[in-house]
């Protein structure tokens, strides 16, 4: 069987933690940085606002 997972990131350069932390919270976020990391970097633009709410799924197949 095949499972989806998708994650919410916060990705909020412009925060302090404290805001981040409560922004992540109130978007159902897994989590947050305050530096957007390499792995991300294609999820922006010059254009992004941020704070900027960034999902990702993974695939996984269980039980073959």
């Amino acid at each position: 069987m095949k499972v989806e997972t998708t994650i919410k990131i916060l990705l909020a350069p412009n925060l302090t933690h404290e805001e981040a932390k409560i922004i992540a919270e109130q978007e159902g976020c897994s989590g947050y940085y305050l530096v957007v990391p390499p792995s991300m970097i294609d999820k922006v633009t010059e254009q992004t606002v941020y704070p900027f709410v960034v999902s990702q799924t993974f695939e996984e197949i269980i039980g073959e």
